[in-house]
């Protein structure tokens, strides 16, 4: 997936880069918008040396998104209610099978941090700048939408 941002901070060889919110984005559910998010910041690599203020297109893989999030929120989520069932079934008192519950959690997110660590943030999985959009292609866009 492909969308344009403008850059609105360089620091080093990082650009934070501003995504609108389209239409579709409520319907989507792959991105990181929530509901009532107008925009999306993201810090990406300079790796075209653009400037403050110009305008980008990002290459946001799809398919690492949908994966991260089925991650970070189901993996914490199995793990509790395991050590719950775990705590239940074993006729552990109630607070011991809510104190398992709560460790559960803690190992998920530790495993979802270090997934993250080792998988996610490689260089093939985070989004790119791929082209600096000039005015003109722009402008042409705008009178495309338009018609």
């Amino acid at each position: 997936m492909t969308e344009k941002g403008k850059i609105i901070k360089i620091n080093n060889n990082q650009a934070t880069v501003r995504i609108d919110r389209k239409f579709a984005c409520s319907s989507c559910g792959v991105c990181a918008f929530k509901p009532s998010d107008l925009y999306m910041d993201i810090t990406i690599d300079n790796t075209l040396n653009a400037k403050n203020g110009d305008t980008v297109e990002v290459d946001i893989t799809s398919g690492s998104i949908a994966k991260m999030s089925i991650t970070a929120y189901l993996l914490p989520l199995v793990f509790a209610v395991l050590l719950l069932v775990v705590g239940v079934i074993s006729a552990f008192p109630e607070w011991a099978s809510i104190s398992l519950f709560f460790g559960g959690l803690v190992i998920g997110f530790f495993l979802v941090a270090t997934i993250d660590r080792l998988v996610y943030r490689k260089k093939e999985n985070m989004p790119k700048m791929v082209n600096i959009v000039t005015e003109d292609y722009s402008s042409k866009e705008k009178e495309i939408n338009n018609e």
